[in-house]
């Protein structure tokens, strides 16, 4: 007997607020959770030649959320990113993660452009004590951490391999 996994969705779970509205996700807090299996393909056409692996989703995106936290969760086999803190995201924190075999990355920060209004500005999060490792088999241009257009962050402790 075989065990056969076939993963469907490229994402487990979006925080999104509208922080153009000023509408937030707040103070939710992920601990000891594990996810695994997820799977994304290119668009016909996309040789995924940019750095960072622009165009993969990750597998938790963060849009307009401020307080919240991942904690001590485990990150696996994963077609993506890991975490993607896009717009409006501010005082989150990602403590003390394991995120291995995944095909993209590890966790993107990014803030938008230069001309990202004040209120959408990514910043202030805290990314301290994850071990990131076996990331980017499938796309070259992976990163284990990924800071764009954002201010303010703490980002300590990081274990690569």
């Amino acid at each position: 007997m075989a065990e056969v996994l076939a993963p469907f969705s490229p994402a487990h779970l979006r925080l999104e607020g509208n922080p153009a509205e000023r509408r937030y996700v707040e103070h939710l807090h992920f601990r000891n959770l594990t996810f695994v299996h997820s799977r994304f393909e290119l668009p016909p056409g996309n040789s995924n030649d940019q750095q960072g692996s622009a165009s993969v989703p990750a597998t938790v995106t963060l849009r307009g959320a401020r307080y919240c936290a991942f904690e001590q969760c485990r990150f696996s086999n994963l077609g993506t990113f890991a975490f993607d803190v896009m717009a409006g995201c501010e005082e989150n924190q990602l403590i003390g993660n394991e995120i291995a075999q995944v095909a993209a990355g590890g966790i993107r920060i990014n803030g938008g452009t230069d001309r990202t209004p004040p209120w959408e500005r990514t910043r202030n999060n805290c990314v301290t004590d994850n071990w990131l490792h076996h990331y980017g088999r499938d796309y070259p241009s992976a990163v284990g951490m990924l800071l764009m257009h954002t201010e303010g962050n703490t980002v300590c402790a990081q274990s690569y391999s």
